[in-house]
C-alpha cells in the first residue's frame, strides 16, 4: 500500500492521533539506520518533533 492511499484512507480519517494532529511524519532515509550513533541522533530529533507539537 502506497503512503498517499494510506492517508487517504477512511480508517486511518477516523484516528483518534490523526484527528488530534498527533502524526508526525518520519524521512525514511533519516530513520533508515539503526547503528548506536544514529539511534540517538534520530532520539533527538523525535524529542524536538514531539517538544515542538506540544507548544
Amino acid at each position: 500500500m502506497q503512503v498517499k492511499e494510506i492517508l487517504e484512507s477512511p480508517i486511518w480519517k477516523t484516528h483518534p492521533a490523526v484527528k488530534n494532529n498527533k502524526v508526525h511524519m518520519l524521512d525514511y532515509k533519516t530513520f533508515l539506520h539503526y547503528d548506536p550513533i544514529s539511534i540517538l541522533g534520530q532520539a533527538d530529533l523525535i524529542t524536538d518533533m514531539l517538544v515542538k507539537s506540544a507548544k
